[in-house]
């Protein structure tokens, strides 16, 4: 089954400092646009917001709980290698 959101795509992500609003300066190459669709766009996104809320300390254990099975639905529509370096880029990125 193919992923949604694939190491490749992860890989533009991070090339563009997690900010792909970059993709959009004339400088970019305009290839890099044509490679996420919307829904890939809307996956990723989602996957690291969720994984950023999780982290707050503030979260009632209801809502934690809600946030996690969001992070696993998400999941399965990421290639594995790709969270791997999410994760990496994440921790060495983000404060």
């Amino acid at each position: 089954m193919p992923y949604l959101v694939e190491q490749a795509l992860v890989e533009l992500f991070i090339r563009y400092d997690g900010d792909l609003g970059l993709m959009d300066e004339r400088w970019a190459n305009p290839k890099d646009r044509e490679a996420f669709g919307s829904e890939q766009l809307y996956t990723l996104g989602q996957y690291i917001d969720q994984v950023s809320l999780a982290k707050s300390p503030a979260l009632s254990s209801e809502y934690r709980f809600q946030i996690e099975n969001r992070i696993k639905d998400l999941q399965k529509q990421i290639e594995p290698e790709a969270i791997m370096l999410l994760q990496n880029w994440a921790h060495e990125s983000l404060p």
